[in-house]
């Protein structure tokens, strides 16, 4: 019986070690695994980054779809001008964001599906001159925490600890009668 009491107050005081450790581990907060993976557009988009010419016409861009809620960004800087878009195709025909000055920052946050039309995304200048240096990024969106979150591992395993303590004294009971 000793053994009995024994195990469930071992498998009590694992079950909290475990929770009270989950909830200040990084484990709380893993990024969750995304039911389809970073784009291939937006894994080399910040490559666009580097020195430019702005003038009618300029572009540049890389082809491919984004995921939805990938957003990226590209911020113009420089002794240059000119007006910019977001843009999905090389002619500049279909815009994604913008129009904006130059220098200047634009934003585009890819939406639940494909903008028909648009085989890639980049920059298009509608007008321009001088040089321009070009920052771009693209970042994926962020992933819910799990459900529970630290106050509930914490609660759950407080809850946990109560009920192999009130396992061990009933079984200590048991013993004595």
């Amino acid at each position: 019986m000793q053994t009995r009491i024994a195990l469930i107050s071992t498998t009590a005081l694992l079950a909290a070690v475990t929770c009270s450790t989950a909830v200040s581990s990084t484990w709380l907060h893993p990024r969750a695994p995304s039911s389809t993976a970073e784009s291939s557009v937006c894994a080399q988009f910040s490559v666009l980054s580097g020195d430019y010419t702005a003038a009618p016409g300029s572009t540049n861009g890389y082809y491919g779809t984004p995921q939805p809620g990938e957003q990226f960004k590209m911020t113009f800087s420089g002794t240059g001008s000119g007006s910019f878009r977001i843009v999905g195709d090389p002619a500049g025909a279909v815009t994604l964001s913008g129009p904006a000055a130059a220098p200047g920052t634009l934003t585009y946050t890819a939406g639940s599906s494909p903008v028909p039309g648009a085989p890639g995304i980049g920059f298009y200048f509608d007008s321009g001159e001088g040089s321009l240096t070009l920052q771009a990024s693209c970042r994926s969106p962020s992933h819910p925490a799990p459900a529970l979150g630290a106050r509930g591992l914490a609660v759950l395993g407080g809850l946990l600890a109560l009920v192999g303590a009130t396992f061990v004294r009933r079984a200590r009971l048991r013993l004595r009668h």
